[in-house]
């Protein structure tokens, strides 16, 4: 796989610049990418597969997945439903590993996650309500580790994409986006570890609530607004800003260091051109574009 920092810039630019239908927008991005970036690299997900029967592929393209297998056993593919498809039962990615995966998958559009301790494996689903499709990003390294480069490569550009996702998910009213979104949590909402995973994954919790017998928590995406020239962590960082009081609380809700944070706390505001931190809690508190 092609590693092209920039890539994740075309992405996002292609993503923002699209007009595209409410039925085939998902495809429509892949699409927009490939004219950019060359064939092979218009995905709005990405994956590291050993071989190909650790993935239904069959299954997933007769569900609408449009895909790309090169020697490697890089697999990428998106997800598009049209109405006439809403209540079809998709199948589950089924994956064999034990080296770690982050994939979502769908069934009648009903959220389920499963994460094997991945740490930063990203996945963006379409709502159930809205019924347009979904988004993966699976790794799953052919050898024991991806190199660092490759696996920046991964999460910059999913990062960047699913920021896009989200932003056009709920500023296109065709798409019917609820005002919240929820999302099952599988140790309990009240872990630490689970409202990190909803941070990095760019939700904030709202409430908690009993659905189905099962204990939910209600987020919504946070928003990005002046911050989309930040790195991720710049932007995570930043992001936490109004509800914390220190670089130690910020560090925690992280995963990282206070040190780190300070570090990305001041390259925030380098590039965003501002001097106080109580400037960046202003433009952390700034409604989305």
């Amino acid at each position: 796989m092609r590693r092209d920092r920039r890539l994740g810039e075309v992405a996002a630019v292609a993503f923002d610049d699209l007009v595209v239908d409410e039925t085939s927008w998902l495809s429509s991005v892949a699409h927009a990418l490939e004219d950019q970036c060359g064939e092979g690299y218009g995905c709005i997900a990405a994956a590291y597969a050993p071989t190909s029967r650790s993935i239904g592929f069959d299954a997933m393209i007769g569900a609408g997945v449009r895909t790309d297998i090169d020697a490697r056993g890089v697999f990428a593919g998106t997800v598009a439903a049209p109405p006439e498809m809403t209540r079809r039962v998709y199948a589950e990615v089924q994956c064999e590993t034990t080296s770690g995966l982050g994939v979502v998958c769908e069934r009648n559009f009903q959220e389920r996650v499963f994460d094997w301790g991945v740490r930063d494996a990203v996945c963006v689903n379409a709502q159930r309500e809205v019924h347009r499709g979904a988004a993966f990003l699976l790794l799953h390294p052919r050898r024991r580790r991806l190199r660092m480069g490759e696996r920046r490569w991964l999460e910059d550009l999913a990062a960047l994409l699913r920021i896009a996702i989200r932003r056009r998910a709920i500023a296109r009213p065709t798409l019917a986006a609820p005002p919240s979104r929820t999302a099952p949590l599988l140790t309990g909402t009240r872990s630490p570890d689970e409202r990190r995973r909803l941070h990095r994954a760019g939700f904030e919790p709202i409430r908690e609530l009993e659905e189905d017998g099962r204990r939910r928590l209600v987020v919504e995406p946070i928003a990005v607004g002046p911050l989309a020239v930040l790195s991720t962590r710049e932007r995570a960082a930043v992001l936490a800003l109004p509800t914390t009081t220190s670089n130690k609380e910020i560090a925690a809700l992280l995963g990282t260091s206070a040190s780190t944070i300070g570090v990305l706390l001041h390259r925030a505001a380098t590039k965003l051109g501002v001097r106080h931190r109580e400037e960046l809690v202003a433009l952390a508190s700034a409604p989305p574009d």
